[in-house]
């Protein structure tokens, strides 16, 4: 199941298609959450993916935290499932190889027990540390101080290789090629110095050397000790020697019960540790929750401001579009009463004009009924003509000048 955050995070490493270290605070949010989802669904291609993703933000470390939970026979195959899963397989080889020393220097946190887990990925090493043609990788050295001696904590145990099994010829290439990554290394500061110094101590007790080899001290520093040096991680190196396997047989039951007491102190110390990931998880959630709806509410009052706008301007608009339109109707009434007055006169005029007709033609229209049943006579016609001059006439005074259209 996808974590929004967990996306949100990667995208904004991401951001622009360019790769960049996200900050102190986004990589505990990120681990506290990809835990948070471990913890809910166990190992799954996407869990692997995120766990993958997000490696430099501790995820290899929340993922032993997790681990120490389960019973040991399903150790191995929890392990198992992730580099064996199409996540991992898919990844090119120098991917693969920053992962499995992530993976390492954080078991052996916990060596006794993650014995077997620790010898699987311990023997992936020389495989990946070389490019097709055999050679070491360029960045051998980087990588190795980015994903192992950065890891390295205080109680880290660098063990005898021996205890592993390996065979005789393989564990020659893997302290050839721890050796070959450690003394690559340019270390910055006393801290980085005496982590290189561990290193070769225990490289140098691998190969059957003096365990005291030549270390490079700081300036405050004159008596150099590998387990005493200020600021350097406590870490243990076992070296093949009589001595430590006397030791070890004299104290094992006695270390046997501080390893008991140490597991039940780990356990609890790590079901705290569980609620205060979930707790700072879910607080990170919330913040990024927070700030989404902050972000919205900011868009909406935007959005709010521009919609009251637009509707201050409608209302502008339809005040002028309704006294226009008061305007134009009190136009058209006067216009409708011009017209009607108009119209009026133009009525009246013509009644006028007609009764005039009318009376002018009424003398001359009684001539005319007596002489219609009257036989034709020269006197008549002159009469006749004589009329019809005079209806011409009075026509023409009327104003209707039939000669003159």
């Amino acid at each position: 199941m996808e974590n929004s955050i967990l996306n949100e995070l990667l995208e904004k490493a991401n951001k622009g298609g360019k790769k960049t270290d996200l900050s102190k605070t986004d990589q505990n949010t990120y681990r506290n959450e990809f835990m948070k989802s471990l913890s809910q669904e166990g190992i799954n291609e996407d869990i692997v993916s995120y766990f993958v993703k997000g490696i430099k933000c501790g995820t290899a470390g929340a993922l032993m935290n997790w681990m120490n939970k389960l019973p040991d026979d399903k150790v191995f195959g929890t392990y198992q499932s992730v580099l064996q899963s199409k996540t991992f397989t898919d990844l090119d080889s120098v991917s693969q190889f920053r992962i499995t020393l992530a993976l390492c220097a954080t078991f052996l946190c916990n060596a006794g027990r993650y014995d077997t887990v620790i010898a699987d990925l311990m023997r992936r090493f020389v495989q990946l540390s070389r490019k097709k043609d055999g050679k070491r990788l360029t960045d051998l050295s980087k990588l190795f101080k980015a994903y192992f001696m950065d890891y390295m904590q205080d109680r880290m145990q660098l063990p005898v290789l021996s205890k592993y099994h390996f065979d005789e010829e393989y564990e020659k290439q893997l302290v050839e090629m721890l050796k070959d990554a450690v003394e690559g290394i340019s270390p910055k500061g006393d801290n980085e110095i005496d982590r290189r110094n561990i290193l070769r101590k225990w490289i140098n007790a691998n190969m059957g050397a003096d365990t005291n080899p030549k270390t490079e001290a700081s300036e405050n520093t004159s008596d150099v000790k590998v387990d005493s040096l200020k600021g350097a991680p406590q870490t243990v190196v076992q070296e093949p020697t009589p001595q430590n396997v006397d030791i070890r047989g004299a104290l094992a039951r006695k270390l046997l019960d501080l390893a008991k007491a140490v597991s039940v102190c780990e356990r609890e110390n790590g079901n705290v540790h569980e609620i205060i990931s979930e707790k700072e998880a879910e607080i990170s959630r919330l913040k990024m929750l927070i700030s989404k709806y902050q972000s919205q509410i900011r868009d909406l009052t935007s959005e709010t401001g521009d919609l009251s706008k637009l509707l201050a301007d409608c209302k502008e608009q339809l005040e002028e579009v309704t006294k226009e339109n008061r305007e134009l109707q009190d136009r058209v009434g006067r216009q409708s009463e011009v017209i009607n007055v108009f119209d009026q006169d133009k009525d009246n005029s013509r009644t006028e004009l007609l009764n005039q007709i009318a009376t002018g033609l009424k003398n001359i229209y009684a001539d005319y009924k007596v002489a219609e049943n009257m036989d034709m006579t020269v006197d008549l016609g002159l009469n006749m003509r004589d009329a019809l001059q005079d209806v011409f006439r009075k026509l023409k005074k009327m104003g209707i000048d039939i000669e003159g259209r």
